[in-house]
């Protein structure tokens, strides 16, 4: 019987807990793999949630799981990134496998887990911390084996997606912060959303897993969607566009060129017809084409789903080795766009015609236009078809 324990019993916590317990009985039948949870770390032992583990699982002490020496493997559902951490260094030191679905803890310390994991033969796990729901970094590292993956972009927040939908309905940036807030799409700081950085730490992590290397969060650009409002959206919608905000990277000789930016898409390509929360991430290969996944974002039961199939792999063995990550350099030349910009003291050699409020213009540089972001915080940049 491997033993598991659980960190954190809140929306992710309790999906999981759901899924493995729906699907212990049928997994153990199907692989003979039987599984039962040891214990159940929670902050507040007297809550009342709506999904009850059976008497004496619930623990408020971490160390009853450190210490635990009959554990095979522990899956962190917590937002306690510096907890997590601490749990996942112990895990793995001695061996026992680590699944989180944390993408800050992944994006922060991937690249000492993973060592840490392969130095002691157990396995660090993550697919939910990318796409929720959607299976997509299986994929990713069998496409990465099989041959080169070139580029990947996507819509990888589901907040910001719901945010910007609408507001393409005239609905206004502050109210839609508003209702996404009600309905509990944003991070406990809805900075990480709104400002890109949500976005950000899962496109290191897909450039990790696509182009087999580390890409620090530092080397990737970043812009959200805080400075957009529904004027902008509306002006650029009248000439057939659609405004995402996108995380993008592509191989550039031996570096990656990667960027998080509001992006505006013509309105019949794949990613600008995706509404609401839901994720889409397209990866290109030089054999495999264009292939697309598509799910939700987020959601109890899907990640925690997400989730249970990661620890199915890590106690059947197919989790396979840790990757050795070593570093992937920016690429040597800059990335180029066109702009849509709004605000003051536009500079003219930029400018390209009119396009609503703002203006369109000739290639520009992006990190010349984030300086120029930089300088005047009421002004607007999207780029147009990246």
């Amino acid at each position: 019987m491997k033993r598991i324990a659980l960190l954190g019993l809140g929306e992710v916590g309790q999906g999981f807990y759901e899924v493995f317990e729906h699907e212990k009985s049928r997994v153990s039948a199907l692989t003979g793999i039987s599984m039962d949870l040891g214990a159940v770390l929670v902050r507040n032992m007297r809550k009342q949630r709506k999904v009850m583990p059976r008497e004496g699982l619930l623990t408020d002490n971490p160390h009853r799981i450190i210490n635990d020496t009959t554990t095979d493997a522990i899956v962190d559902a917590i937002n306690d990134s510096a907890l997590g951490y601490e749990m996942a260094v112990s895990a793995l030191s001695h061996g026992k496998h680590f699944i989180t679905a944390n993408k800050a803890l992944v994006s922060r310390h991937m690249e000492e887990l993973h060592a840490l994991a392969a130095q002691h033969g157990a396995a660090f796990l993550y697919e939910a911390s990318v796409g929720g729901g959607t299976p997509l970094l299986k994929p990713l590292r069998a496409l990465e084996r099989a041959g080169e993956i070139t580029s990947i972009k996507g819509i990888l927040n589901g907040s910001c997606n719901f945010i910007l939908t609408g507001m393409r309905e005239r609905n206004t940036y502050e109210s839609m912060m508003q209702r996404a807030s009600a309905l509990g799409y944003l991070e406990a700081d809805p900075r990480d959303d709104v400002a890109g950085y949500d976005t950000r730490r899962k496109l290191r992590i897909l450039c990790c897993v696509a182009f087999g290397g580390s890409v620090p969060e530092q080397d990737i650009p970043c812009e959200g969607i805080t400075r957009v409002r529904d004027q902008d959206i509306a002006a650029l919608a009248q000439h057939g566009y659609e405004v995402k905000l996108l995380g993008a990277a592509r191989r550039e000789g031996r570096g990656v060129a990667a960027f998080v930016f509001p992006c505006a898409l013509p309105r019949l390509t794949p990613l600008a017809g995706i509404s609401g929360s839901l994720n889409l991430i397209e990866v290109t290969s030089p054999f495999l084409g264009r292939a697309g996944f598509m799910g939700q974002g987020a959601g109890s039961r899907p990640t925690g789903h997400a989730v249970f199939t990661d620890l199915l792999d890590a106690m059947s063995g197919a989790a396979g080795l840790s990757p050795r990550l070593g570093r992937v350099p920016p690429a040597a030349a800059p990335t180029t766009a066109r702009f849509y910009l709004r605000g003051a003291a536009i500079p003219a050699a930029w400018a390209d015609g009119a396009l609503g409020d703002g203006q369109k213009t000739h290639p520009l540089d992006l990190q010349e236009v984030q300086a120029w972001l930089a300088d005047h915080q009421e002004a607007c940049a999207i780029m147009l078809e990246p």
